[in-house]
This record gives C-alpha cells, sequence and structure tokens, in this order.
C-alpha cells in the first residue's frame, strides 16, 4: 500500500468484517463532506484527510477507525447455513412450483404432488412437496425470474386462486 493515503482494500484488509458496498458509502460520504479527499481513480484511488489533518498512511494501524462507523450493525451478518435438502432438491422444487403456476384451473397441492412423484425422492418426498408448498405460499414478482414465470402468469393464478 501506498503511504500517500489508504485504499478500499487496505480498509477491507483490516477490517474485513465490512461490507465492501458499505465502505465505499462511507468513504464518499466522507469525501462530500470535505473530510477527506479522493486522489486518483479506480483501484489505484487512494483516501487521504482533508485540509490541516495529517495525511492517512499505511503505517498508521487504525487509521479510518474514527472515521468509519464500524459498528456491529454495520458489519456483514451471519448468514445461516442452507438448507441441504433445499440445495439438493432445488430444480425439482422450481419445477413444482413453476407448474402450479402455470395450471391455474388445477388445486396446486395436486399439481405439487404430480410433479413431485415424477422424481425418485425416496425418503425427502413429502420434505420437498411441503418446501414447494411454502415457496408457492410466499411466491411474488420479485422472484418469478428463479421460477421462469411472468407477472402475469402470478396474476392470473392468484386471481383463480382468490376465487376458490
Amino acid at each position: 500500500m501506498d503511504t500517500d493515503g489508504v485504499s478500499i482494500a487496505g480498509i477491507l484488509a483490516k477490517h474485513p468484517e465490512c461490507a465492501r458496498r458499505t465502505v465505499q458509502r462511507w468513504l464518499n460520504q466522507l469525501v462530500a463532506a470535505g473530510r477527506l479527499q479522493a486522489v486518483g481513480a479506480g483501484r489505484a484511488r487512494r483516501y487521504v484527510a482533508s485540509g490541516s489533518r495529517p495525511a492517512v498512511t499505511a503505517h498508521a494501524p487504525d487509521a479510518f477507525a474514527h472515521h468509519l462507523p464500524l459498528m456491529p450493525e454495520y458489519r456483514k451478518r451471519d448468514l445461516a447455513e442452507p438448507d441441504p435438502l433445499r440445495l439438493a432438491w432445488r430444480e425439482v422444487i422450481k419445477a413444482a412450483v413453476r407448474e402450479a403456476v402455470r395450471q391455474p384451473e388445477s388445486e396446486p397441492l395436486d399439481v405439487v404432488r404430480k410433479c413431485v412423484s415424477k422424481h425418485e425422492l425416496g425418503a425427502d418426498r413429502e420434505k420437498v412437496e411441503a418446501l414447494a408448498i411454502e415457496e408457492l405460499r410466499r411466491l411474488h414478482e420479485g422472484v418469478l425470474a428463479r421460477y421462469g414465470l411472468r407477472p402475469s402468469d402470478l396474476a392470473q393464478w392468484q386471481t383463480r386462486q382468490a376465487q376458490m
């Protein structure tokens, strides 16, 4: 790292618990407020203190600690482990949801059972059916691409479900 400031990569190396985008946002806010100056562009961009403050150097162990809000609520969130059953049968679940929505005249549970029965799931059959039904209950426009569906498919299915 150069002694004429610090880069985003340098900050992330010292604070790996922070998300890159969050650090970028903080730095942009500090530059806009005039507390820092951005020198260079792209990966070569460095951030140095503005005005009479001493330059932030690579040798300062936590030079940005007092500038960046490194509180726990801003750190990367711990992600839950993915459900192994959902991962193993995700294509079957997606196909079951897609077929249930594309057949609005049919009972969704029947369509899901029929779609799941085409696959050798063994002891996981009931659990996969339950996961597909759960996905149907949580279905909204933001996840339609995941299932290869259009908003019109969802609207038609929701209208039919409301009539049942």
